[in-house]
C-alpha cells in the first residue's frame, strides 16, 4: 500500500486520533503524528497528491511533532538478566534441575539464553552448547543427569567458584574436597576438572 492510499484511508476513516500501548503506557497519536511517522519511515517521495492530503489533514506540510517510541527490548537484554548461577546444593543451572528436568523442559528454559530459533539436538545423550559454555547429559528416559560448564559459562557456584580459578582458590571458597587428584576434585555437591591445578570445568550430577 502506498503512502497516498494510507493517507486516504486515514482521511476517509474520519478519526482524529488513535491509541496504542507502549511498554504498558497509553500513547495517543493524532492524525498529524500518524502522517509524520509514515513520512519519516518511507522511502517513497511525497507526491503533490500526498502533500495536498497532508495539508487537509494537518494544515501543515512540515514535520513539527515527531514522536519517538522506546524500542522493544532485544533478546540479548533478557539474556543479561538470566542468572548464571551454578546452584550446587539444588543441582541446578538456569532453572534446569539434575534428576528432575527432562530434555523438553531443559530446552525451554534455555530458549531465552541461546540465539533465536536455536536448533536443539533432540536425540544425542550428550548435548554440547558451546555458545553458553554448558554441556548437558541425558539418560535413556531423557531426564537430565549431568550439567557441565566450561570457560564460556559466565557464572559461578553459589559461593563464587568459577572456571579459571586455581585449586587453591577452590579450597578457600568451598573447603577441602572429599577426593582430589591432579586432574579432578570432588565435593559433596559438585566436582571440578583440573589442568595444571586450574579449574577447567565444573560438574553437577
Amino acid at each position: 500500500m502506498s503512502i497516498s492510499d494510507t493517507l486516504s484511508g486515514f482521511k476517509k476513516n474520519g478519526s482524529s486520533s488513535c491509541h496504542l500501548y507502549v511498554n504498558g503506557k497509553k500513547v495517543t497519536l493524532e492524525n498529524t503524528d500518524i502522517v509524520n511517522l509514515i513520512a519519516k519511515n518511507s522511502n517513497e517521495l511525497l507526491s503533490t497528491e500526498v502533500l495536498q492530503l497532508l495539508k487537509k489533514m494537518t494544515d501543515k506540510t512540515e514535520i513539527e511533532r515527531p514522536i519517538t517510541v522506546e524500542n522493544k527490548k532485544s533478546k540479548s537484554d533478557f539474556k543479561q538478566k538470566a542468572k548464571a548461577i551454578i546452584d550446587e546444593k539444588n543441582k541446578s543451572v538456569y532453572g534446569m534441575i539434575v534428576g528432575k528436568s527432562n530434555r523438553r523442559q531443559a530446552y525451554k528454559l534455555l530458549e531465552s539464553i541461546l540465539p533465536p530459533r536455536y536448533n536443539f539436538d533432540h536425540f544425542s545423550t550428550i548435548v554440547d552448547l558451546e555458545k553458553i559454555g554448558i554441556s548437558l547429559q541425558f539418560d535413556r528416559y531423557d531426564i537430565l543427569e549431568e550439567i557441565l560448564v566450561d570457560e564460556n559459562f559466565p557464572g559461578t557456584t553459589t559461593l563464587g567458584l568459577k572456571v579459571g580459578l586455581s585449586m587453591e582458590q577452590a579450597i578457600e571458597i568451598h573447603g577441602e574436597p572429599r577426593i582430589s587428584s591432579l586432574v579432578s576434585a570432588f565435593w559433596n555437591d559438585f566436582s571440578v576438572f583440573l589442568k595444571d591445578q586450574i579449574v577447567t570445568k565444573i560438574r553437577i550430577r
